[in-house]
């Protein structure tokens, strides 16, 4: 995928996302991911692979803002 791609790849996600469809983000996770997020709170650390980023940091962060919309 070339960089003209990838970037309406990315505005296509960004504006799903907008619209609260979180699917086109999800699907275009690869496997392998790895999210990092630095620093010294209970959240940081590495996710390795898809399941992990979904279950162990995006499923808990979208309870938590679903609690305190409610």
């Amino acid at each position: 995928m070339g960089a003209a791609e990838n970037k309406q790849l990315l505005q296509d996600i960004f504006a799903e996302l907008s619209q609260g469809n979180s699917k086109p983000f999800v699907d275009s996770l690869a496997e392998g991911v790895r999210w990092t997020i630095i620093g010294t709170t209970k959240w940081s650390k590495t996710f390795d692979g898809k399941q992990a980023v979904l279950t162990e940091l995006l499923g808990p962060l979208r309870a938590q803002f679903r609690h305190e919309s409610q």
